[in-house]
Formats: structure tokens, sequence, C-alpha cells
């Protein structure tokens, strides 16, 4: 949960979904199929930054699962896997990387301080 909420303190003025779901839901006469939609990308999104290695193999052919997206955070691959929930995306743009396991090293080192990072995370 701490890692996928990790941004900045500007994020939510920055990426698009985090406010248009709010306005979606307010124009919306009956919510209910939107909020399912987003609750099943967010529990995706939890899973996929997961160290879960039980995934039965058919499912990285159609949605990226946390060894898929571990290569998206690894040290020497990190321009791969971009796609959110489904691998066609990354296949269309030519930057799937298929795994079967998960990478040795994860991360990239920064050099800034906690408060630099949440309020200045762009100098």
């Amino acid at each position: 949960l701490f890692i996928t909420a990790r941004n900045s303190l500007w994020s939510p003025f920055l990426l698009v979904y985090l406010w248009v779901n709010g306005f979606f839901i307010f124009i919306l006469s009956d919510a209910k199929y939107f909020i399912l939609g987003v609750s099943i990308t967010a529990a995706l999104d939890l899973w996929r930054h997961s160290g879960f290695e039980m995934e039965p193999k058919f499912l990285s052919w159609f949605v990226i699962t946390p060894k898929l997206h571990a290569w998206h955070h690894s040290t020497h691959r990190a321009n791969t896997n971009f796609g959110g929930n489904f691998v066609f995306w990354d296949m269309m743009h030519g930057t799937y990387l298929g795994a079967e396991t998960f990478p040795e090293k994860i991360g990239i080192p920064v050099k800034m301080s906690t408060s630099r990072k949440l309020f200045f995370p762009f100098h």
C-alpha cells in the first residue's frame, strides 16, 4: 500500500486521473459501475506492486502481473512494461518485456532528502 501511494505533495494536481475520477462520480447519475472499475484498478495496482509469485502463466498474456511490472522498476531494464493493467499497451508501443522471474535489483538511486522529494521532486 505504501509503495503504490508514493507520490509527492503535487501529484494530485499533476496526475489527471486523481481529479477526473471525482468529476465522473459527480456527473454520473449511478456511479456504482465506475466505482467498481476504479476499485478493480486499485486492487490490480496493489497486486501488481506486490511480490506475489504465484500467478497463472496465462494471465501474463493479458494482464500486467507482479513479475512483469517488477521489470518496470528494475535497475537495469526500467524502460519496459509501462502498462497499468493490460499487456497489449506495451506490445503496441514496443515496451513489452516478457519475464519468467523477478529482476535481481529494483530501484533507481535518488539522492534527495525526504522533504525535497515531497515538496520539490523536479529540482
